[in-house]
């Protein structure tokens, strides 16, 4: 009964969330598991959550199937014929991209002709006469987006039973991206990113909220994190957010006073804290 509670958050569509634990407090509790629990959660499929969750203004108990589709916790669970696929065609293994490209081009043409734009003849007719060419060029289009917003363009023919960790995690993000997702959720192991591979993966989180608009919600290193439009930070008494600036500001300034206690300190280490000219010390 470790588990973290009172978790509280907004986020809007094309912004990012990173989370942090406040690790002093929170040493024994298994972050991953207990992670997963807020993931299902917002996913609907955790029977034992007593909030609420709304997505978009609506309460997930209210959602239709399709909307629920739109929620993805990842990796997935993945067929193993993919371990022999290059990343091109695996990419859309079991994925209706025509179909789904075919429903937002439905639901927008609903919208517009609410809106008062019918779509003229001569545009109807061309839809009709060049469909399969621009079937094959929007589906083409719609995954080198995918393959390029995550790193993975140049890779495209690299099996996928070769992938690193990261370049897997990146796989999965990839073909959440190809089934138009609402929100992502996942967790970035510590260990799978190098110093070097930071500023890429930042990188690639930039290019994934710009083409696609989507919610990115998860738990990964701080050089990640701080880079996140909004930050989660989960303490066993309750949870706050902000941006990497509120935090800054919360830090001590000039002039505060900082208290450190250790416990079987290095003599060496604390004679080098004394000849620090910038820090008064008080013995």
């Amino acid at each position: 009964e470790k588990g973290v509670n009172n978790i509280s958050f907004n986020i809007h569509r094309g912004k990012s969330m990173g989370i942090l634990y406040d690790e002093e407090l929170l040493h024994d509790v298994d972050h991953k598991y207990d992670l997963f629990n807020l993931f299902w959660a917002i996913s609907g499929n955790y029977p034992k959550f007593s909030g609420s969750v709304e997505i978009f203004g609506q309460s997930i108990l209210l959602l239709d199937r399709n909307e629920f589709e739109k929620i993805f916790i990842i990796p997935q669970a993945y067929d193993s014929k993919i371990d022999n696929m290059k990343i091109k065609k695996a990419i859309e293994y079991k994925i209706d991209i025509n179909g789904i490209l075919k429903k937002r081009k439905n639901k927008l043409n609903a919208l517009l002709k609410n809106a008062g734009f019918a779509p003229k003849i001569d545009e109807i007719m061309k839809d009709v006469f060049l469909a399969t060419p621009l079937r094959i060029t929007r589906k083409r289009t719609y995954i080198k987006n995918a393959l390029e917003a995550t790193g993975l363009l140049n890779k495209k023919n690299k099996k996928c039973s070769k992938l690193t960790h990261l370049e897997f995690l990146l796989f999965s993000i990839a073909r959440a991206l190809l089934q138009f997702p609402a929100i992502i959720m996942f967790l970035i192991p510590f260990e799978i990113l190098d110093r070097l591979e930071f500023e890429k993966f930042n990188n690639y989180i930039k290019k994934i909220k710009k083409k696609f608009h989507v919610i990115l919600l998860f738990h990964a290193p701080e050089d990640i994190v701080s880079h996140c439009d909004q930050i989660l930070t989960i303490s066993k008494a309750d949870s706050k957010t902000g941006t990497i600036n509120d935090f800054i500001e919360e830090l001590p300034q000039s002039g505060d006073i900082i208290i450190i206690e250790l416990n079987n300190p290095d003599e060496k280490m604390i004679k080098k804290l004394f000849e620090l000219k910038e820090i008064a010390k008080i013995q």
